[in-house]
């Protein structure tokens, strides 16, 4: 009876519920569906009889499109997972009023549970419908969105894949049944009905009490001495990642510790401004501990993304530093020198040797790999690489199929054997082993004048060059060139790594900051449902609905700039150990936050603080 009164007198509800239900379950559907052919792909091109370097790289970028999709899957799930909560609280909210009803015409509050579940269980049929059919859609725009993000998708089948809708439909039908379940507990529908307190509700206030007066003492102690201890302790490269993150962490206890102060003092600030300010001070000094732990979910994710980019970019700069000292070059260029122009630069006291990258050969390994040469002139380079770098053999046995290698991984007299695109084979010897922190380590080192090149479009050019009379010297005897200097050289490539460490870092934290995003509004959300009381005390002294949305736009400006004090406080210890540490390797290039990535996080947090808090404007029913 009550799954027929669910059918028949909430249509309404049903079908916003059963809505929901559609979309979430297209999403999913339609991103498994996208991960399940980029898999297929990947799996047909490492059947090709043949491995070229262009199955190699398509290869490569499936698996990186692979990661990616897998990664947002597992957190639209842990969306899906929050927002199955969320619509199933405000169905079970329009179906309140029949519950009691029901209530008080002798059902059993179990038994309108059941009635609720079995209710809506039974319509999700056009909802699977309805998920199958718009999947294919959402596939189609998420994989346009990847193709924006520098995603090649142009080879993924377009057909649908019902399989994995209905999979995903059906894990969200048992998520949203297990929901409704819950959340339906509250339906008694008459005080008499309601659950007595429990006898261990006061002993556990205590205890919570307690916890609450003790915990932020017991953090601000904690976080300020573990944050002492590692500033305390030298910086050193072994050290590098733990002591950073380790200072970031404890350095987001600490603040979040004295945050409440923070809070008491703009309250208090704001107390003098009129009507609006004397609301918004009360509401922030009553619920400060709320407004803190809002601020601090936001705070983690800005300082952790903030921090794992400074790390990133400190690592990439001092190996690009490092690897330059092997070298003693006088300038360097991205432009291929003509063989003539060498050999009569030469002839001026002049050497210069390219420093090619040529990935168009197939290495024939375990799983086979691009096998990435380094395409030098044996003779030139020699006179460049500082002493101690070439650790077995020497650059001058370079020639023809006798090549350099690292020396880890490999040993002298080693035979390799690679490929091109067109299955022609070709066999290696190492001659020579080089120290893998070199500016020569990370490739199969030949000589540039009797090494084949198998795709040249697969080249990418540079070449160093040096002479007695400097960078001056070397644009007099190569002037086709456009040559800087080893400095100008190392902050291109350091600037370049560190914008795609940067992107690296955005992309990683934005799915992730959807879902903290989401947190946040549901707790504003949460910590407006109990300002409902406060909003309906300041309605009754006369404050307009315009003026009470003010005080709580407030309360929400208060949360963000709580997390930007914590957030950018907290990314200081790292940031000046970092900075320490570059120093200490002679490294002069500015390590710097990301700017754009960090302000666009404190906007969205912002925003959804103020959105969330809104919904205390909401008059209940």
């Amino acid at each position: 009876m009550i799954a027929r009164l669910v059918l028949t007198g909430h249509r309404r509800l049903l079908a916003a519920h059963l809505l929901a239900l559609s979309l979430l379950g297209a999403v999913l559907g339609g991103m498994l569906g996208t991960l399940v052919r980029a898999r297929d792909a990947a799996a047909a091109l490492r059947s090709a009889p043949l491995m070229t370097t262009h199955l190699l790289s398509r290869i490569s970028q499936l698996g990186g499109l692979i990661n990616f999709t897998t990664m947002v899957v597992v957190i639209a799930g842990v969306v899906a997972l929050m927002l199955s909560g969320t619509i199933a609280s405000f169905t079970v909210e329009g179906f309140a009023a029949a519950s009691r009803s029901l209530r008080l015409l002798g059902a059993s509050r179990r038994r309108v549970r059941a009635g609720l579940v079995a209710g809506v269980l039974p319509a999700a049929a056009p909802a699977l419908v309805a998920a199958v059919v718009l999947a294919p859609l959402v596939s189609a725009v998420f994989r346009m969105i990847l193709t924006v993000g520098g995603l090649d998708t142009r080879d993924l089948a377009a057909s649908p894949e019902p399989a994995a809708t209905a999979g995903a439909w059906a894990a969200l039908m048992v998520l949203d049944a297990l929901a409704l379940w819950w959340r339906g507990r509250g339906l008694a529908g008459i005080d008499a009905d309601a659950p007595a307190p429990r006898p261990t509700a006061a002993p556990l206030a205590a205890v919570r009490r307690r916890a609450c007066a003790w915990g932020r003492p017991l953090a601000l102690a904690a976080g300020g001495a573990v944050l002492v201890r590692l500033l305390r302790e030298p910086m050193s490269v072994d050290r590098a990642n733990a002591v950073p993150l380790g200072s970031a962490l404890a350095a987001v206890v600490l603040l979040w510790a004295l945050s409440p102060l923070l809070v008491r003092a703009v309250g208090a600030l704001v107390k003098r401004a009129g009507a609006i300010g004397l609301a918004t001070g009360g509401l922030l000094v009553a619920h400060r501990g709320r407004v803190c732990s809002l601020a601090l979910v936001g705070s983690l994710l800005t300082t952790l993304g903030t921090t794992s980019y400074l790390l990133a970019a400190a690592s990439s700069t001092v190996v690009q530093w490092e690897a330059a000292r092997t070298l003693r070059a006088s300038a360097w260029t991205a432009s291929p020198v003509p063989r003539d122009e060498a050999a009569a630069a030469a002839g001026a006291g002049v050497l210069i040797s390219p420093f090619d990258a040529d990935s168009g050969w197939v290495l024939e390994a375990e799983p086979a790999s691009t096998a990435l040469l380094r395409r030098i002139d044996p003779a030139a380079m020699g006179a460049m690489v500082v002493e101690g770098q070439v650790v077995a053999g020497s650059l001058g046995d370079v020639t023809g199929t006798a090549v350099a290698a690292d020396a880890d991984g490999h040993e002298l007299g080693e035979r390799l054997f690679m490929h091109d695109d067109a299955g022609n084979r070709i066999a290696l010897t190492v001659v020579a082993l080089v120290n893998p922190l070199s500016a020569l380590a990370g490739a199969l080192v030949v000589d540039d004048s009797t090494f084949p090149v198998a795709d040249p479009r697969a080249v990418v050019h540079r070449a160093c060059a040096l002479a007695p009379g400097g960078i001056d010297a070397v644009r007099r005897a190569a002037p086709s060139a456009d040559w800087m200097t080893q400095e100008e050289q190392l902050s291109r490539i350091t600037a370049h790594e560190a914008t795609t460490k940067a992107l690296t870092v955005a992309s990683m934290v934005g799915p992730v900051a959807a879902v903290v995003l989401l947190v946040l509004v549901r707790g504003a959300a949460g910590l407006a449902d109990d300002l409902r009381v406060q909003v309906g005390r300041l309605r009754r002294l006369g404050m307009s609905r315009a003026a009470v949305a003010g005080a709580l736009v407030g309360v929400g400006l208060t949360t963000a700039l709580v997390m930007v004090v914590i957030s950018g406080l907290s990314v200081l210890p790292p940031l000046i150990e970092l900075r320490g540490l570059l120093e200490g390797f002679g490294v002069d290039y500015p390590l710097t936050p990301p700017g754009g990535m960090i302000a666009g996080l404190w906007a969205a947090g912002g925003a959804c603080a103020v959105a969330g808090l809104l919904r205390a404007l909401r008059e209940r029913r």
